[in-house]
């Protein structure tokens, strides 16, 4: 058993409603969880490959945990317009391989009529294969940014930083555009905008990169928590507001609640605290909740 504790500063608090252990696709169990939240989410993924999940054994990358933790909270459905490679239920979402940030924004255009709360914007990757893409990202970038905001003025934006890369002269090309990134956001900020940076980048080494660029499982479950961090933040800002009715979307039958009511401890913590569990498949000690 390979525990990874990735954050230990909380307190716990007793809560009407238990949040139990999550019994995720890739056979991982997190223990405590997130901060409650009032309004459910819907939450666009909205990327290249990497939102898409390339990399991963089962196809999901890292939106099954990302869910699975995010449930912990309150509710939440994936949008998209195309099903994603994976096999999980929430399987919905807006990534598509080798798509440059330009390109990503134009499949944003119907995506966002669905008027996500929430989204989990990671673009730039395949603009860093040239030095000329790579010098227009910032800007493309930036009008992305805007387009997600005005199309959808409710949602929270998560921006995620790109990843490490072992390819030859693509890190460098990283470093730049990542750091512009950090601008781009404090410009949102200034003006009101609810936008946060979140280093999904850093949160994956290098040696979890199946081919120098698309993480592997151990990398894609870092970035899932990464993300669950920034929608802690985001929480503790207040930003969440119920998701205004969207064009052609509707909302899903219930699903099975994934409450405990035994009033047992649920942590609260300005950074999450969780513990990945791998687990053996056949280990029947593990809680499974779906």
């Amino acid at each position: 058993m390979i525990a990874l504790v990735l954050a230990i500063l909380c307190q716990t608090i007793n809560a009407s409603s238990a949040i139990p252990a999550l019994h995720a696709k890739r056979n991982i169990t997190v223990l405590g969880g997130v901060e409650h939240r009032s309004v459910a989410l819907r939450v666009l993924p909205l990327g290249d490959s990497i939102t898409n999940g390339v990399g991963s054994s089962d196809g999901n990358g890292y939106r099954h945990v990302f869910v699975e933790l995010a449930e912990a909270g309150g509710p939440v459905t994936m949008i998209g317009s195309h099903n994603g490679t994976g096999v999980m239920p929430e399987n919905e979402e807006e990534g598509w391989n080798g798509f440059t940030i330009d390109q990503i924004s134009q499949k944003a255009t119907n995506a966002l009529k669905a008027k996500p709360n929430l989204v989990l914007l990671l673009a730039g990757t395949n603009n860093m294969n040239n030095a000329s893409q790579a010098a227009t990202a910032p800007a493309e970038m930036s009008n992305l940014l805007g387009k997600v905001i005005a199309g959808s003025p409710r949602a929270v934006v998560l921006v995620g930083t790109i990843l490490p890369s072992t390819q030859p002269g693509r890190q460098s090309l990283n470093d730049q555009y990542n750091s512009a990134l950090q601008q781009i956001v404090k410009d949102g900020q200034s003006t009101g905008k609810r936008v946060l940076l979140v280093p999904t980048g850093s949160a994956v080494d290098p040696d979890e990169l199946v081919d120098g660029i698309h993480p592997n499982d151990a990398g894609y479950d870092k970035m899932a928590i990464a993300w669950i961090q920034g929608v802690n933040t985001a929480q503790d800002q207040g930003w969440f507001e119920a998701p205004e009715p969207g064009d052609g979307y509707v909302e899903p039958s219930s699903r099975a609640s994934r409450l405990d009511t035994n009033g047992v401890l649920w942590w609260h913590c300005s950074l999450v605290l969780v513990t990945l569990i791998a687990k053996d498949m056949y280990d029947n000690t593990l809680r499974s909740n779906g």
